[in-house]
């Protein structure tokens, strides 16, 4: 056996951090038991691995048969990428918003563009022609604020559900909005197809958003939004809420977590956090976080909400609730990747987990809870495509 040609290492304050980037398990290990996993995994030495660990490590990909060609999976995932018969699009239908953001990259000038008839005939055309040819058509509605256009979006959204029904090819949509035209009249239609979310944003409580995301005469938006939100939900529409964070946010995003909770919404939505950048329509100025203090934020943000008992998925027909979690396992035998036993020392556990993430499984994936010996926890993807930001994905011991 050896070590994965895969796996990344980085100490923290805590301790260890451990990663696979092909099979996207995350590992971390308390003081106690970091140095001599670190020791292991510095001098490629396999047999200076714990016993205790081995089951987990073989059975995370951590470890491989000498005979594992860790090359070919990566191989095989680039040309199944290449080849899925797709259409992904988003379509943006005008630059005009009913918002004035105080950081929004779109600089609109006095006379915002919007799609002209030609334009969405063409467009149509085009979505049309290709859905002859593929299995699957994804379209985001998207703008400024694409619910200005909400009757464009509906002609151009059924025309092209029509040619896709005639062609068997599959539909999906999602809508990138602020939420804040998300009438009953918009969410009863939404509801007749298959979305995969709404992305809407909400900067954490009412203050802090109300300062960031007003409308064009300056008044506030939060609860209206969440009002919308709270329908949609209840109409099961999925919903993804983001939160664009900054320092006129810094310290208020995990308040926004308790507020939806209080709506009965918690685990009814996606949450994820995402830094403000610097534009050229808007910079930054002193406003923007450095990269390594968002990150940091990101991942107290998440560690706490996991606490709480939040979790994360966009794939929502995939939603897995692991508030009460537990798993406990003992043997003598372990199972690398390609299915050969070994002999390994026993392994045994009982812990209650919560589990949260900010970029969550994609289509097709689940996910598995168990923990490392006497670090700290384990969330493992069976798909690495579901860890697409490793080091925001937590899963926290009770």
């Amino acid at each position: 056996m050896r070590f994965s040609d895969f796996n990344v290492w980085t100490p923290d304050s805590d301790g260890l951090i451990v990663y696979n980037t092909l099979t996207g398990a995350l590992l971390t290990f308390n003081r106690r038991t970091a140095n001599e996993v670190l020791a292991a995994m510095q001098q490629d030495n396999i047999t200076a691995v714990p016993k205790r660990y081995l089951l987990d490590f073989a059975r995370d990909g951590v470890v491989i048969e000498d005979s594992y060609d860790e090359l070919s999976v990566v191989k095989a995932r680039n040309m199944l990428g290449r080849t899925q018969n797709e259409l992904i699009l988003s379509v943006m239908l005008t630059m005009a918003c009913n918002f004035r953001c105080r950081y929004c990259f779109q600089s609109r000038g006095t006379r915002p563009k919007a799609m002209g008839h030609e334009v969405e005939h063409r467009v149509v055309s085009l979505i049309s022609r290709e859905a002859r040819k593929k299995d699957r058509v994804s379209i985001d509605w998207y703008g400024g604020e694409p619910l200005l256009r909400f009757s464009q979006l509906v002609r151009m959204n059924n025309a092209i559900a029509g040619e896709c029904k005639r062609c068997d090819t599959e539909y999906l949509l999602s809508v990138t909005t602020n939420g804040y035209l998300l009438t009953p009249e918009v969410i009863k239609y939404l509801s007749g197809f298959n979305v995969t979310h709404l992305q809407i944003t909400l900067d954490g409580p009412a203050e802090t958003h109300d300062f960031s995301r007003p409308l064009a005469n300056g008044d506030g938006t939060f609860t209206t939004i969440l009002s919308n939100i709270r329908r949609a939900v209840e109409a099961g529409v999925p919903v993804v809420v983001r939160v664009n964070v900054w320092k006129p946010n810094v310290g208020r995003v995990s308040e926004l977590y308790d507020i939806l909770e209080e709506n009965g919404l918690k685990n009814k939505v996606n949450v994820v956090t995402k830094p403000v950048l610097s534009s050229e329509a808007n910079p930054c100025q002193a406003n923007c976080l450095p990269a390594s203090e968002a990150a940091q934020l990101n991942i107290e943000t998440y560690r706490n909400a996991a606490t709480k008992g939040w979790w994360s998925c966009r794939n929502w027909a995939n939603y897995r609730d692991m508030s009460s979690v537990s798993s406990t396992q003992s043997g003598n035998s372990l199972s690398t990747p390609t299915g050969t036993s070994t002999s390994a020392g026993s392994a045994s556990r009982s812990r209650k987990v919560w589990a949260v993430s900010s970029e969550t499984a994609r289509s097709g994936s689940k996910s598995r809870l168990g923990h490392v010996g006497s670090g700290r926890t384990l969330f493992r993807f069976r798909n690495a495509e579901c860890a697409s930001s490793c080091l925001s994905v937590w899963a926290v011991a009770a």
